[in-house]
């Protein structure tokens, strides 16, 4: 190989792209160690704001959807719909097709708004279960609680 091809090819290998070694801890051009793990802290946070935001539009869709099916039950129903007919459309029983327009007309519409469930009241506290997802990102070691599988050799 002469010279000029030897140069040829090691400016064509310089202008080749290599593999990015982001993940490399080695590496000295990543960032420190400090400088990631606040990177780690912030997304951890805006995951669990997410989480939380999504909780709560999920629940109000459900509460929502809930009604708007009462509500359109009783719309099919003084459109002459007959009851299976409308437990077909809207994927309940007949049974609960009676129900809601037993219910509406003696009470009204107002009947068939949503209302608080019956019930023993919950054991934890608001701010107690927004804690849950911050005790189980830590898991059970930091807790003092063993992995017996793995102290028994089982793992």
């Amino acid at each position: 190989m002469s010279a000029r091809a030897w140069v040829c090819a090691m400016v064509m290998a310089a202008m080749v792209p290599t593999a990015a070694q982001a993940d490399d801890p080695n590496d000295p051009a990543m960032r420190s160690a400090a400088a990631r793990a606040r990177d780690r802290a912030i997304i951890r946070q805006l995951n669990l704001r997410e989480a939380a935001r999504v909780r709560e539009r999920d629940a109000g869709y459900a509460q929502g959807w809930r009604e708007w099916r009462r509500f359109r039950a009783l719309q099919l129903k003084e459109q002459g719909w007959s009851q299976r007919e409308i437990a077909e459309a809207l994927g309940v029983t007949e049974d609960t097709v009676g129900r809601w327009i037993a219910r509406a007309g003696v009470s009204g519409h107002e009947a068939l708004l949503a209302r608080p469930r019956p019930g023993r009241s919950p054991r934890l506290t608001p701010l107690q279960r927004r804690l849950i997802p911050e005790f189980l990102w830590h898991g059970p070691e930091a807790y003092g609680f063993v992995d017996w599988l793995a102290a028994a050799g089982a793992r």
